[in-house]
């Protein structure tokens, strides 16, 4: 995975994984969590699992049986999933012709290959990737921050050293996106300006 910052993000995220097992097998009666207790093996599955094929809906998140197999095609998804308020579920509706036998599709939206790789643990090839996201560690940025001068004492308050942040290119305005060409053209920092 080098030189990305994936390798250093699945390890955050099982040492996250591993605190959360600890607390709870520290915080719960050990007569509650059966003779073997809780593995922290099997309790990692779980998250992933859930993590994985958790869709949102007015309540939260929920497991849609069925539905939480259907794999991602971000160009011509078969099918749509929505929540239907009326009758509080989940509705999937084709959105084209499925032929017989073909596999039913939904997108899980227009996520970057880091994204994916993260929450769902595969990519798509780079010519369908839907946007492009940057992720910055908080420290990183804190860090920049004070460099340039900037009072990075109220900015550490609401960018803890141990955040990441994720800049999404889809959402940046034309201006700021001609902005950070010139910058990369001209070899200065974007931070510097």
């Amino acid at each position: 995975l080098a030189p990305s910052e994936e390798a250093e993000h699945a390890r955050l995220m099982a040492c996250d994984c591993s605190a959360i097992h600890r607390h709870l097998v520290d915080g719960v009666c050990p007569d509650l969590l059966g003779p073997g207790g809780l593995d922290c093996g099997l309790f990692l599955q779980a998250r992933l699992c859930l993590l994985t094929r958790e869709f949102g809906t007015p309540h939260d998140s929920a497991l849609v049986p069925i539905l939480d197999f259907a794999n991602h095609d971000a160009n011509t998804p078969g099918a749509h999933q929505s929540w239907d308020l009326a009758d509080d579920s989940m509705v999937v509706k084709a959105t084209r012709h499925i032929a017989a036998g073909e596999e039913l599709t939904i997108s899980y939206g227009p996520l970057s290959n880091p994204v994916l790789l993260r929450t769902y643990g595969f990519t798509v090839p780079c010519a369908d990737e839907a946007v492009w996201t940057c992720s910055l560690r908080g420290s990183d940025v804190l860090a920049e921050a004070a460099a340039c001068g900037w009072n990075s004492e109220g900015l550490s308050g609401s960018v803890p050293g141990v955040m990441e942040v994720m800049l999404d290119a889809s959402k940046l305005s034309e201006t700021l996106a001609h902005m950070l060409d010139a910058c990369d053209e001209v070899g200065i920092a974007p931070m510097r300006l």
